[in-house]
Parts: C-alpha cells; structure tokens; sequence
C-alpha cells in the first residue's frame, strides 16, 4: 500500500491536477460517496475506465475553462456582460469567494501530507496559487459591486449596505 501511495498519481495525472485544481477541489467530495468508483465508461483494446469520479473531474475541467473563457471574453470586450440584478451578482461573487476558500483548504491539507503522499504534495502549491488568484478575482469583483449599490436604500434583499 505504501507503495502505491508514493507513484499514484502518475506525472501525467499530476500535471492535469495542478494545471486543474479548482475542478480537482469540485470533484473531490465525490470520493467519499460510496458509488464513486462505479463504471461510467469501460472499453477493453485500447483499455479505457472511467468511474464517476473521473467524470465529475472531467465534467468541472469543463466548466472551469469555459467560465475563464467567458471571463476573458468579457473583459476583452468580446462578449457582451449579462445584465442581472445585482443582488444576484453578489451572491454568485460570494459563493466564488467561497469556493476559493475552499480550494485553499484542499490544497493547504495537500501541502501538509506526509512523504508517503509526496505525489499530493507537489500538487498542493499549485492550488495555493489557484486559490490566491481566485479569492483576488472574485473578492475585488464583489467589493466593486458592493460599492456600486445605490446609497441610503434598500436594495432588492431589504437589508441596507454601508
């Protein structure tokens, strides 16, 4: 066992977890469900298995790109912002600030294994930077539209803002 603990994951898996650790953070819970491991995928010549937890995994990549995407796309003027209510902005904001404490939490509890798990902690300072650039991005987008909520009134929630 303590073998397999030090080579898994390979580099190749290594590279697409730092590279992807925010959606490595969304798939993790489904780890501990106890169908995580069941087949979704199964081919024998060239051997291929993917379990729902692979799926999850390449589902969040998914996601993840095509929200930086849309992202990069607004701020470069190519796509036009969604217009909403602003209440709604506030709390997609707050959960994105959440969710970058959360990724700083998995990759805090990676970089704290021990050298039986080396393969993780290699992993783990790449999450710390996805969760720094992520709490940044969503923690001064959040305080930009705080600040922009009409002053003196009540805002859609009822709740009044300095």
């Amino acid at each position: 066992m303590l073998g397999h603990r030090q080579s898994w994951p390979p580099p190749s898996l290594r590279v697409a977890y730092a590279i992807n650790f925010p959606a490595l953070t969304a798939a993790y819970p489904v780890q501990f469900a106890s169908w995580s491991d069941n087949r979704v995928f199964y081919r024998r010549d060239p051997f291929i298995w993917l379990s729902v937890q692979d799926s999850v995994f390449l589902l969040a990549v998914g996601a993840l790109w095509y929200g930086l995407g849309t992202m990069l796309d607004r701020k470069l003027g190519r796509r036009s912002s969604i217009i909403g209510s602003k209440s709604l902005a506030v709390i997609r904001l707050t959960m994105g600030s959440l969710f970058a404490v959360g990724v700083a939490t998995l990759a805090m509890f990676y970089t704290m294994l021990t050298d039986a798990d080396r393969p993780y902690r290699q992993i783990g300072p790449f999450g710390l930077i996805w969760a720094a650039l992520l709490f940044w991005y969503f923690g001064s987008t959040l305080l930009v539209a705080l600040r922009t909520f009409p002053p003196n009134k009540a805002n859609s929630t009822g709740l009044k803002l300095p």
